[in-house]
């Protein structure tokens, strides 16, 4: 296995002894390659000390996780690849030994369940299965990322959602397609303080949900390159309509403060993906996508009365343009009503400083003559 699996870590500012916690489960369990990327914090010879000389891939500034994952894919020479996060824990050995025999068949990524370090009430831990979002807990063939060119974006957030998007839309088929398995292999540890978390979950309803329709766009319109009539991309595209409709309509309801942004972004989405291509999707293929999501979503409405039905709602859409401008007066509008919420963007490092000001409306310092 030591010549088939990389397993990739991006760190930034990671103390030694929680890097040297995931390491020692790594060894213990599966001898795999260890890539490590030190994201811009001037650790590396620190880290070197932990994984072992040439191993450490260094970058000169922080760029975030999906741009210190992809510098590990880059220098990826193994057959296999597979990523943890610098704090979290591997769980079990039999997942990787399962997961390459497996590969070697037939498949090209094999994804098993992670459970978040946190206790429930009643003692148990918080199961995530059949989940194509986060790269924890997945093993991917190095050959099949490299032939359909997916990459990791340069995004802060969302990058590895936008990623197993693009490896879900172009495996999906009988000669490429995923495995799952039901072994617990990873352990992703709790943090109250994560980006997810903080301000009561605001991000939830602001940059995750903006990062997730770009997401969505990025991985649609790279897939389309392969498979440009691809069933599953249609699919993919109606489900997201209909899933930001009942996004949208529990914003409304316990985030409003976040609603306006939302249709802005829900709008670009509908004009310049879905419109393009909606046309060849049946209205009783859409009624059956709504059917599901809303089964799905209906725990989380329970409490909500859809102000718009969902027909309305993409009428709506189709009758109200759409300007990139726009964006610039909500996050102004935003930044008025509550400053200090929205500089949770600059802390978690999802959007730069000041980037609810339009670089255009600001004053211009005169010459000195």
């Amino acid at each position: 296995m030591d010549n088939e699996l990389t397993i990739g870590i991006p760190a930034y500012n990671t103390p030694l002894p929680i890097l040297e916690r995931l390491v020692h489960t790594i060894k213990a369990q599966c001898p795999a390659r260890i890539l490590l990327c030190a994201d811009g914090d001037g650790n590396a010879h620190a880290y070197e000390n932990v994984v072992g000389g040439g191993n450490v891939i260094t970058l000169k500034q922080n760029s975030g996780p999906g741009v210190a994952r992809q510098a590990i894919l880059d220098k990826c020479n193994t057959k296999y690849i597979t990523f943890a996060d610098a704090d979290d824990l591997l769980a079990t050995p039999l997942f990787f030994e399962h997961a390459i025999r497996a590969l070697n068949n037939d498949p090209h990524i094999a994804v098993a369940t992670y459970t978040f370090l946190q206790l429930n009430e009643d003692g148990s831990f918080i199961p995530h299965e059949h989940d194509n979002i986060w790269v924890f807990g997945k093993v991917y063939r190095v050959a099949f990322l490299r032939k359909y060119d997916i990459r990791f974006p340069d995004f802060r957030a969302n990058e590895d959602t936008c990623f197993n998007k693009m490896c879900v839309l172009l495996a999906n088929n009988e000669q490429e397609h995923i495995t799952y398995f039901k072994d617990v292999v990873y352990y992703w540890n709790y943090k109250p303080d994560s980006i997810t978390r903080i301000n009561d979950g605001q991000y939830g309803d602001d940059q995750c949900f903006v990062g997730w329709l770009k997401s969505t766009t990025t991985a649609v319109n790279h897939a389309r390159k392969y498979r440009p009539f691809s069933g599953a991309i249609l699919q993919d595209i109606a489900t997201t309509m209909v899933q930001a409709y009942f996004y949208h309509i529990k914003c409304l309801h316990d985030h409003p403060f976040f609603a306006r942004q939302q249709w802005h972004f829900i709008k670009k989405f509908y004009h310049e993906v879905y419109s393009e291509i909606g046309k060849h999707i049946t209205d009783d293929a859409l009624a059956e996508i709504y059917s599901v999501m809303n089964m799905q979503n209906g725990q989380n409405l329970l409490h909500v009365i859809p102000p718009i039905g969902i027909k309305e709602y993409f009428d709506r859409l189709e009758s109200e343009p759409y300007s990139p401008e726009d964006i610039w007066d909500i996050w102004e509008d935003m930044y008025k009503e509550n400053p200090t919420l929205l500089e949770n963007n600059v802390r978690c490092g999802v959007m730069p400083k000041n980037y609810w000001k339009n670089p255009s409306k600001l004053p211009i310092a005169k010459k000195k003559k």
